[in-house]
């Protein structure tokens, strides 16, 4: 059932992408679902739907907050401190609308590839996504870069690249 939801999903991206349409919310829904679907374990909730959390808790969340493709050395010290919820934000390494302006020019059989070499999401602390904020990056990348580490650089925040990273 679950690749029939991921291929589901994969199918609605790629309808999505030719539409050009700009609704990066709903963008977000679609990718991260089928991101859910595609990885399992801690992204799916115990009735097998996606869980998406926008405030983490360290110390509930620990086995989907290890299992994201990077962290903050500041985030990756809370998480094993067991901080307070807030602390911690989940976030698209790649902003969502950037991969979106991506995605519109590729074919459908390029979609599910692209995905997964350029989707990845971080952990990093409310602090940090606010210097983040501060520097404009909240959607857009720094001169036109596009690497998963791109604007954590930028701004300095020092990343550590998970080695137990969501299969792909």
């Amino acid at each position: 059932m679950m690749s029939n939801l991921r291929e589901a999903y994969l199918k609605h991206i790629c309808i999505f992408a030719q539409s050009k349409d700009p609704n990066a919310h709903l963008l977000r829904t679609l990718i991260c679902n089928w991101f859910a679907y595609s990885v399992g374990g801690p992204w799916l909730n115990s009735n097998g739907r996606p869980r998406w959390l926008n405030t983490p808790h360290p110390m509930l969340d620990q086995e989907l907050l290890k299992s994201c493709h990077a962290h903050s050395k500041t985030a990756k010290r809370l998480i094993g401190a067991g901080g307070e919820k807030g602390d911690l934000k989940l976030e698209h390494s790649i902003p969502i609308s950037v991969l979106g302006q991506h995605l519109h020019r590729l074919e459908n059989e390029s979609i599910e590839n692209f995905l997964r070499e350029y989707y990845a999401v971080a952990v990093i602390t409310a602090d940090e996504d606010k210097l983040l904020n501060e520097h404009g990056f909240r959607r857009r990348m720094p001169n036109g870069e596009f690497s998963a580490m791109a604007r954590y650089d930028a701004v300095g925040i020092e990343m550590v690249q998970n080695t137990v990273s969501p299969q792909r």
